[in-house]
């Protein structure tokens, strides 16, 4: 009787981490989009 509960704490943990995962990996798209943003419009020439 125990162990569906252990595999509903696995499973919400596992889902947690995949949004975390899922959160840096936009943030990483986002940091890489602003920074050649700023670079095209440092760069005039």
């Amino acid at each position: 009787m125990g162990v569906p509960v252990i595999d509903d704490r696995l499973l919400r943990a596992d889902l947690r981490n995949q949004r975390i995962a899922h959160k840096t990996v936009l943030m990483h798209r986002l940091s890489r989009g602003c920074a050649t943003l700023h670079l095209t419009k440092g760069q005039p020439n």
